[in-house]
């Protein structure tokens, strides 16, 4: 497996994980159960209700970030499952495309954008500051120039 297969079945495995071991547990004890599909954790719902989500979370981006995931709990208390397949049927078509975040990456890059903003400041300051010294300078050698002339 490469580094980016690995990645991915790391995220992968933390929304798993999220959802499944830390989601919190409500008790409808009937329905549809608590589900992850591979990119979102559906809580446990009431029969026929539409389940909804952001189409962005933590660790998915979407190019349409307002819109909605959905997941149909049926009145028998099944998850919707199309004709030919045997999981639950999501709905992405709001949510155009949909990416993992490299949280870990998104972290460092982040890390690297502040310390590249404070030393972006003082490189602006001492940029300023030898500026008015080429000028202060500039200033006396034409005073001396117009002097010896």
């Amino acid at each position: 497996m490469d580094s980016s297969q690995e990645k991915l079945a790391n995220i992968i495995s933390k929304l798993k994980n999220n959802c499944l071991l830390i989601s919190p547990k409500v008790a409808v004890n009937y329905g549809c159960p608590k589900i992850f599909d591979g990119f979102y954790c559906w809580p446990e719902t009431k029969p026929g209700v539409l389940a909804e989500q952001l189409c962005s979370n933590d660790f998915l981006m979407a190019t349409n970030k307002t819109q909605l995931v959905t997941k149909q709990c049926t009145e028998n208390g099944t998850w919707y499952m199309k004709k030919g397949s045997e999981r639950p049927w999501t709905n992405f078509s709001q949510c155009g495309n949909i990416h993992y975040i490299d949280v870990e990456a998104t972290r460092l890059n982040n890390e690297t954008n502040q310390m590249c903003a404070e030393w972006l400041m003082l490189i602006k300051d001492t940029t300023n500051v030898g500026y008015g010294l080429s000028i202060v300078a500039l200033f006396f050698a034409l005073v001396i120039f117009v002097k010896l002339k």
